[in-house]
């Protein structure tokens, strides 16, 4: 079987360590001929295709125009496949803007079109509110026109993702830390000063729905009342992507993007795994902290008791004051942090692992491809 690996629409955020995972399993699997087509973000993993016998990579970035979205044609891509004699295509996460001659399995992860009753969109003005609804719609028709099955990374987004696409086949394949975790051989040293109080890191892309702007609130709820809290916030945005006054330079370190071979010293160096977030269909932070013995704090949101359960402590992201007393809770209740400590060691057996994950994939192609 010729397998498409589709990963041309991918840029920043989760999807780029889902794909990055994905790949490198891909040389288990002798039986089958990948075409990877990589996006510029992922053009670091070229060296490592070279090595892989039963694997090709292609370097492109895919355009958002009428055509993709609308019809779903590519011409590009349509080439590679008829080039490489590609049997299936499996795009890690649409919605694709391409629509192959081929059967196609597409990753989902918009949490925009499933969790309408979001905070998220409660605080959008009402202009805002129809844009964005207009432009989920756009994604959601490419979903349907473009992909044969869907797949999901939890079950609650499955069902909710049923109920727009009704006539769609959609199977669920959760997501996992990067096999980076598990080489510790491999971490690369992240230079932090040390900090006499509470450090809670924030690994997330620049997106609205992060809701990361929260973060100055909470420390001026702090300064306000006068809340004996000595906090220090370290995120991956740049100076760029979080402009900050100066009052808050030592407590909210601005890191920038990092790679994932970096991420594990990161967590080892917090106290804390923070996450504001409004909107999620799966987050890799919170098994990544899981992996490292970390506590989570998180948003008290549908999506994240189904992926967390018992191993966070939850906040109302809109509130500095929520996310205060649970920062008090984790500094002095010890017993709680070994609790959520230890929950999120069993939580991590809920997940498909990397090898778990790639080996589903590749069976769920195999079938599409024999029901042809």
């Amino acid at each position: 079987m010729y397998v498409l690996i589709n990963t041309s629409n991918l840029k920043v955020g989760g999807g780029i360590q889902v794909a990055d995972s994905l790949i490198h399993c891909l040389f288990m699997y002798r039986q089958h001929n990948f075409v990877i087509v990589l996006s510029p973000a992922l053009s670091y993993l070229d060296v490592i295709i070279d090595g892989f016998d039963n694997c090709t990579s292609v370097i492109y970035s895919i355009q958002q125009n009428i055509q993709g979205v609308f019809w779903g044609k590519n011409i590009f891509l349509d080439n590679v496949v008829e080039k490489y004699n590609v049997d299936v295509v499996f795009t890690v996460f649409g919605p694709s803007l391409w629509r192959p001659k081929v059967k196609h399995i597409c990753g989902f992860a918009r949490p925009q079109l499933i969790y309408s009753n979001s905070p998220f969109f409660q605080k959008m003005n009402w202009v805002k509110r129809i844009y964005s609804k207009i432009r989920e719609n756009m994604k959601l028709y490419n979903f349907k026109i473009t992909s044969d099955w869907l797949i999901t990374e939890s079950n609650d987004v499955r069902d909710k993702l049923s109920l727009l696409l009704k006539n769609k086949q959609i199977y669920t394949v959760t997501n996992y830390y990067n096999q980076i975790f598990d080489c510790k051989e491999k971490w690369k040293d992240f230079n932090i000063k040390k900090f006499d109080g509470i450090t809670l890191l924030t690994i997330s892309a620049n997106h609205p729905h992060k809701n990361l702007q929260i973060i100055p609130k909470v420390l001026d709820y702090i300064d306000e009342y006068n809340i004996p809290l000595n906090l220090r916030f370290v995120v991956t945005l740049s100076c760029n992507e979080m402009q900050l006054k100066e009052k808050y330079k030592d407590r909210i370190l601005l890191i920038g993007k990092v790679d994932i071979n970096t991420c594990p010293s990161l967590y080892d160096k917090a106290d804390i795994m923070f996450l504001p977030t409004l909107l999620e269909c799966f987050s890799a932070s919170y098994p990544e902290a899981m992996k490292m013995g970390k506590p989570i704090l998180t948003s008290d949101l549908s999506f994240a008791h189904s992926l967390c359960g018992d191993a966070a402590l939850y906040f109302d992201p809109l509130s500095p004051q929520s996310i205060v007393e649970a920062i008090q809770r984790i500094n002095v209740d010890k017993i709680l942090v070994s609790v959520l400590i230890e929950n999120g060691r069993k939580q991590l057996h809920v997940y498909d692992n990397a090898e778990q994950r790639c080996d589903k994939i590749i069976k769920l192609l195999e079938k599409i491809y024999c029901n042809k």
